[in-house]
């Protein structure tokens, strides 16, 4: 059902977005940086992917061969900064697009391009343009007194959480692999294309299965892990960061820049979905303003993120549960 709340959230985020998008992208450092990038790249200009080549190269280069940079993607053997809350978001919007019944904006194919895209442009710079407006879309196109979506079969959410492993495995092995090593080309290429690991995904049908109790306690579980280990992971990340840059002297160069601008992207747009949510009247039953700021400072975002998503999971899961019951 529409609501007219949904109107300044959706622009709000998209204002802010497209701010985030010029930081990122256009505006100096970054703008002049990528340009150069570009105008003394080596490949030939009749390959259609010259442009993003030409700059995903040299910006991994310079984003790995700093201790900053790294903490961004992985730090300790777990997720970094960045990456954390890419997992976090990457896991929730996939198990959101098994749901049986579930919206057509929140489907596998929808998700993948969406992540493709943000492997160009980065997720946390175009998401808040996209995600609050999708989730406001597929709230208002949903009928009043409409049937809750019930959650993914067993085997899509055993499916998908071995491809949300082998991701955050080629986010540890392109994080150590030094870019002199001339097989490190191949791993990021590897790496920029991963969303396409989810393409089997897209082939599983949104099947109703009783009220599929077990996959539904499988994808509580897996935030309720993140919720755990990405706090700790957040504060670890951000001191190897600040250690790096203190200490040793790394300097936060602008391929830092744009990552920095992505994790504050990933800060927005999950605050504009969660807007969405409290708008329709969906959110306090889960978690109430305050102890998401709470959160946010003490824990970092991607904790922050997989608490609510673990408790919008239970709804899901207890509505799920309730309609099963009036059929029986």
């Amino acid at each position: 059902m529409f609501h007219t709340g949904f109107v300044p959230v959706v622009i709000v985020c998209a204002a802010i977005g497209f701010k985030l998008y010029r930081m990122a992208l256009v505006e100096p450092p970054m703008g002049s940086i990528l340009e150069e990038w570009i105008q003394s790249c080596a490949y030939s200009k009749t390959n259609p992917f010259h442009d993003f080549i030409c700059i995903v190269e040299p910006f991994f280069e310079e984003l790995l061969s700093n201790e900053i940079g790294k903490s961004f993607i992985t730090a300790f053997g777990a997720s970094g900064t960045a990456m954390s809350s890419y997992h976090v978001l990457s896991t929730y919007l996939h198990t959101k697009a098994g749901d049986h019944g579930g919206s057509l904006f929140f489907s596998s194919p929808v998700i993948i391009a969406l992540q493709l895209a943000g492997q160009a442009f980065g997720l946390g710079i175009i998401g808040p343009i996209v995600l609050p407006l999708l989730s406001a879309i597929s709230k208002s196109l949903s009928p009043p007194n409409s049937r809750a979506p019930s959650p993914p079969t067993h085997a899509y959410t055993v499916t998908h959480l071995w491809m949300q492993f082998a991701v955050f495995l080629l986010s540890l092995v392109i994080s150590n692999v030094p870019s002199t090593r001339p097989e490190w080309v191949y791993i990021n290429y590897l790496w920029q294309a991963f969303p396409l690991l989810f393409l089997p995904l897209a082939l599983l049908p949104r099947s109703p299965a009783s009220t599929n109790k077990t996959s539904s306690s499988l994808s509580i579980s897996v935030f309720t892990v993140y919720k755990y280990v990405y706090g700790p992971a957040w504060w670890a990340a951000l001191g190897a960061g600040l250690n790096a840059y203190f200490r040793h002297g790394e300097t936060f160069n602008p391929a830092c820049y744009f990552m920095a601008v992505d994790v504050v992207g990933f800060v927005v747009l999950f605050l504009g979905m969660y807007a969405v949510d409290a708008v329709a009247g969906d959110a306090r039953e889960v978690m109430g303003m305050g102890r998401l700021l709470g959160g946010f400072v003490a824990l970092g975002p991607a904790s922050t993120m997989a608490a609510y998503f673990e408790g919008q999971q239970r709804v899901a899961m207890e509505r799920a549960e309730a309609e099963w019951i009036k059929k029986v």
